[in-house]
C-alpha cells in the first residue's frame, strides 16, 4: 500500500443550487450498459482542465436475483438510464463556491451514474443465470474514462481525484489502481482515491445472521462476474474480501483517504442495531465503534449527502 490517510472532516451543509447544473452524457460503448440494457452515461461540467474530480456514485447493491427484482421495483434508476435527468445539481466537492470547495471549486467535475448494481466492478452480460440482468460496471467505468480521454483534456490533467461515496466509496478500493492505469503517462501527475462512507466493516451482528457484507460481497462476485483490485484478488483466497477496505488497503498502490463515521447508520441497520434504541443496541453501538481502533474512525456531522466536501481534501 502506498499510502492511507484518514481525517476529521468538517461537513459543511450548503445549498445544491449554488452549483451550475452538470449535463448528462451518455457512453457509446455496446458493453457499458445498465443492468436493463440502457446506456450508461456521466454528468460533465468542465472546468479547470489539469484538475479533475472523477466521482463513482453509490447506491447499494444487488447480489441474487430475488433481491435484484426488488431493486428493480423500489430504486429503478438505480438499474437503469431511462429516467435519469439532462442536467444534474449537486454540491459538497462538485460545489464551484470558493469559499465552500477552496481546494475543487473550478475543477473539472464527472458524476458517474450508478446503474450496475455492482460497485462497478462486475463483467457478466445478461443470462438466464444473471436473472436477465446486465452487471458491466467495469466496462462502464473503462468507457466514461476513455470517452473523457478523447473529447476532453483529462489526458494532460495534473490532479485527479477519483472519488465514490457509500456503494462507489467501496468502488474506489475496487478501482482505484485500476483507474489510474487507464490515464497515460504523465511525469508528475498527482492521482489519489477519496472513499467516503464505503469502508464497511467485518462486524459481527447483533443477532445470530451471517455478517452482512460478507454474504453481500460473496454472492455478489458470483452474479457479477466481479473484479476487484488486482493485487489483493491474486492473494487474497476468499476474493469477497477484496471489497472491504480493511482487507484491500494494504495491497493498493495508489494513496486514499477514507473518511468513514463512526456510527454509520447503513453499517449499524445492516448489523441488525436500529430503532426503537435499547441498552443492548446501545452497547452494540460502542462496539461497532470501537472494532477498528487500528484505523480510527472520528464521529462527524450527518447533515450532507455524498459526495461531502472536506476540508484540507488534498492530502
Amino acid at each position: 500500500m502506498k499510502g492511507i490517510v484518514v481525517l476529521l472532516g468538517i461537513c459543511l451543509c450548503i445549498q445544491l443550487c449554488c452549483s451550475e447544473p452538470m449535463k448528462l452524457i451518455h457512453v457509446r460503448d455496446p458493453e457499458a450498459v445498465c443492468n436493463d440494457g440502457s446506456p450508461a452515461g456521466y454528468y460533465y461540467r468542465p472546468g479547470n482542465q489539469n484538475r479533475w474530480n472523477i466521482h463513482q456514485q453509490g447506491g447499494a447493491w444487488c447480489w441474487n436475483k430475488e433481491n435484484c427484482e426488488e431493486r428493480w421495483s423500489s430504486s429503478r434508476s438505480l438499474m437503469s438510464s431511462k429516467s435519469w435527468a439532462t442536467q444534474l445539481s449537486i454540491g459538497g466537492l462538485f460545489d464551484e463556491s470558493a469559499v465552500n470547495n477552496p481546494d475543487w471549486y473550478s475543477a473539472s467535475k464527472v458524476f458517474i451514474g450508478y446503474c450496475s448494481s455492482d460497485s462497478f466492478s462486475g463483467n457478466r452480460s445478461a443470462s438466464p443465470s444473471t436473472g436477465n440482468w446486465h452487471f458491466k460496471g467495469k466496462a462502464i467505468l473503462r468507457a466514461v474514462i476513455q470517452d473523457l480521454l478523447s473529447k476532453t483534456g483529462l489526458s494532460n490533467a495534473q490532479e485527479v481525484l477519483f472519488s465514490g461515496c457509500s456503494a462507489g466509496g467501496s468502488a474506489v478500493f475496487a478501482n482505484l489502481d485500476y483507474a489510474a492505469s487507464l490515464l497515460p503517462h504523465k511525469a508528475n501527475r498527482v492521482f489519489k482515491g477519496h472513499a467516503d462512507a464505503g469502508w464497511f466493516l467485518l462486524t459481527k451482528p447483533m443477532t445470530n445472521i451471517p455478517a452482512p457484507y460478507q454474504v453481500i460481497f460473496t454472492e455478489g462476485i458470483q452474479l457479477w462476474g466481479g473484479i476487484a483490485n488486482e493485487e489483493c484478488t491474486k492473494t487474497e483466497k476468499e476474493t469477497w474480501k477484496c471489497y472491504l477496505g480493511q482487507f484491500v488497503h494494504k495491497y493498493l498502490k495508489t494513496p486514499v483517504l477514507v473518511f468513514e463515521e463512526t456510527e454509520d447508520q447503513v453499517q449499524l441497520w445492516r448489523n441488525q442495531a436500529t430503532a426503537p434504541w435499547n441498552k443492548e443496541k446501545l452497547d452494540y453501538v460502542q462496539y461497532f465503534r470501537q472494532h477498528d481502533q487500528y484505523f480510527g474512525r472520528f464521529t462527524t456531522p450527518t447533515c450532507c449527502i455524498c459526495p461531502r466536501m472536506l476540508l484540507a481534501l488534498w492530502y
